[in-house]
């Protein structure tokens, strides 16, 4: 547990860590609204600590488990002594909770676990009085309503699944990324090269966007379709059709080295298992052939 240098941290911390005391403490200081989700018999002193290192010399933390609403949930306490109060005490907060969640999700992975309540609680100990800062989360931003906003609601989604061809087209260059990361696993991938040549001979982009959007059709697509798709984008997209001859040609030949490559990989099995069968032992036909002594001893 997180060992606080300022007296004010070290006597609260001690008392805090007494159950008794502690219950005592949240029963008088909890909102009415939220004690009554809380069951008191369930309370626990967890062992660690949340608080940024370079904060310690002012600031402890005191982290009890405990069940609300039946389900888990946490209380976190933290104890403030510095004489300068910190206008972006909201954000640490939520910094701290944030890896309180990540603990507890690292010692309960189960894939149907919900996230616990956490509850925070501030005390403070400082010279200025009373405390001067507001505890609301977006009163850290500079446009508070629109953090109220990207805060509390839901992320907005942008599933390409759920967008309509048209409707990718008209936004602009970005259409090229979206429409390849929606088609990239069609069965008919013929079909695809046609859209993105449509795609690419209604606007231009720079050499190595196109490069890129090649590359990463080549890592995520299907291999056994490119020949075809390559084909398509050569004949569709003139202006682009030097590039992806290059992008085609190299894949052509990684593909022929590798099965060079392959089958004298096979070859140096077939004479391996030769010299097996002539009564050769492993060490020898480690020599011989160069494979490793697992792949002759799964020979046998």
């Amino acid at each position: 547990m997180n060992k606080p240098t300022s007296p004010h941290d070290a006597i609260t911390k001690t008392f805090l860590s007494d159950l008794a005391v502690a219950e005592d403490f949240l029963r008088s200081h909890l909102p009415a609204t939220v004690k009554k989700h809380v069951d008191f018999n369930t309370l626990q002193l967890e062992p660690t600590s949340f608080v940024d290192k370079n904060l310690k010399h002012y600031t402890t933390d005191i982290l009890y488990s405990i069940n609300i609403d039946d389900a888990p949930g946490f209380i976190y306490c933290l104890v403030e002594a510095q004489s300068t109060p910190d206008k972006l005490m909201p954000f640490r907060f939520w910094s701290y909770q944030s890896l309180i969640l990540n603990h507890y999700l690292k010692n309960n992975q189960d894939q149907e676990t919900k996230l616990p309540v956490i509850i925070p609680l501030l005390l403070y100990t400082g010279k200025q009085s009373p405390y001067p800062y507001s505890l609301e989360l977006t009163d850290c931003f500079e446009n508070k309503s629109l953090a109220k906003m990207t805060l509390y609601e839901p992320a907005h989604l942008i599933d390409l699944s759920q967008i309509s061809d048209d409707e990718i087209n008209q936004h602009g260059q970005a259409a090229l990324l979206e429409m390849v990361q929606k088609h990239i696993r069609d069965r008919d991938f013929i079909a695809f090269a046609y859209k993105l040549s449509s795609l690419l001979n209604k606007m231009k982009i720079t050499q190595s966007l196109y490069i890129q959007l090649l590359q990463y059709i080549i890592i995520a697509g299907d291999s056994t379709k490119f020949e075809g798709f390559f084909k398509v984008l050569t004949e569709q997209s003139i202006e682009y059709r030097s590039d992806t001859m290059n992008i085609a040609q190299r894949l052509e030949n990684k593909g022929r080295e590798a099965g060079l490559q392959q089958g004298a990989y096979e070859e140096k099995f077939e004479i391996a298992r030769n010299l097996l069968a002539m009564g050769m032992n492993d060490e020898l036909v480690v020599q011989a052939t160069k494979l490793s002594m697992l792949e002759i001893k799964n020979l046998h």
